[in-house]
């Protein structure tokens, strides 16, 4: 396997692009962009398997058409107990629906499918329907938004969505909600 000690992908970087990262995205007039290239289902991330320890998608699976088939691409790119970390607009968010880049509305549990460990990862087990199966393990959450600031709160009021989806709705109405911010670990073990 490939040395993957601090290699850090950040796709879809935009213009935020993490320092000490391989930026990669597919707009060819932003400054800082290591790779160009566009995500299309199908298409492979081009890197080499158990390339990168972390791999940050900020902003970027809402513009996805097929999240489960670039969570494959993730999978495989990623070494073994590599970290994730997603951020994207919470359903509720103006910010979700004001861009018309974005092709999904995602909340709290969007991700749980891929987590066995997990209601709708147990039940559904999408990760297990690759070939390869893609099981990731959902280390933390938080929200953010105005006024909530990263830290115990923003993580207590994930908790709190993730409890049912009335609860996340009801959160969803009465703050003003911005983004859900989730940690993944890459489980390959049962490769």
């Amino acid at each position: 396997m490939a040395e993957t000690t601090g290699r850090i992908l950040d796709l879809g970087c935009g213009q935020s692009k993490l320092s000490g990262s391989i930026g990669v995205d597919m707009h060819p007039n932003l400054p800082g962009i290591d790779v160009r290239y566009r995500y299309d289902p199908g298409t492979h991330i081009p890197f080499r398997d158990g390339s990168f320890s972390r791999i940050n998608l900020q902003d970027f699976v809402e513009h996805v058409a097929d999240i489960a088939a670039l969570l494959e691409e993730v999978h495989r790119v990623a070494a073994d107990g590599a970290v994730v970390t997603v951020r994207f607009p919470h359903y509720s968010s103006p910010g979700a629906h004001n861009d018309i880049t974005h092709r999904k509305f995602l909340g709290c549990r969007s991700f749980d499918h891929f987590d066995p460990q997990t209601k709708y990862g147990s039940t559904y087990g999408y990760f297990a329907q690759s070939e390869p199966p893609i099981p990731f393990t959902i280390a933390g959450g938080s929200l953010d938004g105005l006024g909530i600031r990263p830290g115990l709160l923003a993580r207590a009021l994930f908790r709190l969505a993730k409890r049912s989806k009335m609860m996340e709705h009801y959160l969803g109405v009465l703050l003003p909600l911005r983004n859900v911010n989730l940690i993944l670990l890459v489980d390959k073990g049962s490769r």
